[in-house]
């Protein structure tokens, strides 16, 4: 795999677009139509919540001097533009609530935030793979809607795993992450996921 490819894969896979992918997954396999406004309205609160507001941030971050890079490459730059999205996901998961919605949606977000604070909190010792525990919430969230729904999602948990396992190669081709990093972060990432919607 060449480094432009890698850069292509980390890029596409940010963990900031799993939120709209989880909810794109339970539209795909809702028993019942939702109402189109509500479907509409959940998807724009999401993008800006979980991936618009905290995109921002970062980049108001990046020009305050208080990180060097959007890219978060080192433990450093991580702790501001973690505690930041914690705080929007946090938000969003609580109002989505309100939203006509599956309830599920709304512990899928919280489930994100937690996997974010097990990333901040292992900051002082290594940095975790936020791309891979993002991947391993939405794996959870997989299996978790596949038991709840009674469907087999094998179809889209394949892909997934192999989704993976390239992420996890581009990682380390660009020496952003050692195998420890991505094994623990895509653990945290999903036993966090798992423990919030199996038992919050």
């Amino acid at each position: 795999m060449s480094t432009r490819l890698a850069s292509a894969l980390s890029y596409f896979s940010h963990p900031a677009l799993i939120p709209l992918l989880g909810f794109a997954v339970l539209l795909h396999i809702q028993p019942f139509p939702l109402p189109f406004l509500s479907v509409i309205y959940s998807m724009v609160f999401l993008f800006v919540g979980t991936f618009l507001l905290p995109a921002l941030f970062s980049v108001l971050l990046l020009y305050m001097g208080v990180i060097d890079s959007v890219q978060m490459e080192d433990a450093e730059s991580r702790r501001w533009p973690f505690l930041i999205s914690i705080v929007f996901f946090l938000i969003t998961g609580f109002y989505l609530q309100m939203f006509p919605i599956p309830l599920v949606i709304s512990r899928f977000i919280v489930g994100g935030a937690l996997g974010i604070l097990f990333l901040f909190i292992l900051l002082p010792f290594t940095k975790a793979s936020a791309h891979l525990s993002g991947i391993g919430g939405f794996s959870a969230f997989l299996l978790y809607l596949g038991s709840q729904y009674d469907v087999d999602l094998i179809a889209i948990l394949i892909p997934t795993a192999l989704a993976t396992g390239l992420v996890a190669t581009a990682r380390l081709i660009l020496k952003a992450h050692t195998p420890i990093e991505l094994a623990l972060g895509y653990s945290t990432g999903f036993g966090a996921m798992y423990t919030v919607l199996a038992y919050l």
